[in-house]
């Protein structure tokens, strides 16, 4: 989580800057919601149409003319990024 851009009030401006930043490849839907940014070249958000276990997509610059299904909900994507943080800390 240490590289990711994800903080307040920094994620209120993460959609628009996306929609700009990937649109020569491909179209953020219409109803994204960016949480995170990593230096530009990866980026994750959500549907905000899919109101409860909204699945957690990735967008990379290696591919960029696709998204993946990362993470079947936010918390799933919560849950790993903490227990990568806690084994991190544990060496």
């Amino acid at each position: 989580m240490s590289d990711l851009d994800f903080f307040y009030p920094a994620m209120l401006s993460l959609t628009e800057r996306t929609r700009e930043l990937i649109a020569e490849s491909i179209s953020l839907p219409e109803d994204a919601f960016v949480f995170a940014d990593r230096y530009g070249e990866q980026i994750l958000f959500f549907r905000l149409a899919e109101k409860r276990k909204g699945a957690v997509y990735k967008w990379s610059d290696e591919e960029p003319e696709q998204f993946l299904k990362v993470f079947n909900s936010f918390r799933e994507f919560l849950e790993a990024e903490l227990t990568a943080h806690e084994m991190q800390a544990g060496d």
